[in-house]
């Protein structure tokens, strides 16, 4: 397994959403652009899911999230625990950031680049095409900046 660190670098006054830097455990050693940014974004989406969760105290351990969420309402108990702490959370609150929101977003990314909204820089150099492949190593740099245009250009 091969760790890569994916940096964000946000151009213009703007911040964008997500974290700075990403951690992904590749298997492979050889992906294209396209998965690489399907990669971060899908993990960006998991690490946002879990600051999220982090945000909504008590919430964790006071219940299954996937088991509540699949029956789709809270047992008398779990709304008990968290009526003594002062707000009930539904479920679906926990896991807002489903799969199916994890697909849009990776959709928005790609058509992002090809836009010309971020570009991706791999070991300094900027790769043009969603297909060019990427052979990672130990020492392989990534970076996406994020271009903010200026106001009224």
């Amino acid at each position: 397994m091969l760790t890569v660190e994916v940096h964000t670098k946000n151009i213009g006054s703007i911040k964008a959403e997500g974290p700075e830097c990403l951690i992904l455990n590749l298997l492979e050693e050889r992906l294209t652009v396209a998965e690489l940014i399907q990669r971060a974004v899908e993990e960006g989406v998991r690490e946002e899911a879990v600051k999220r969760a982090q945000k909504m105290p008590g919430l964790l351990g006071i219940f299954a999230p996937e088991e509540a969420k699949q029956r789709g309402y809270l047992t008398e108990e779990e709304i008990a625990t968290q009526q003594q702490q002062g707000k009930i959370h539904s479920p679906n609150q926990l896991n807002s950031s489903s799969t199916t929101d994890a697909r849009a977003q990776v959709k928005k990314a790609l058509r992002a680049f090809q836009v010309g909204t971020y570009i991706v820089l791999i070991d300094n150099k900027r790769v043009k095409t969603l297909d060019e492949e990427i052979t990672f190593s130990l020492t392989t740099s990534v970076q996406f900046l994020r271009l903010t245009p200026l106001i009224g250009g």
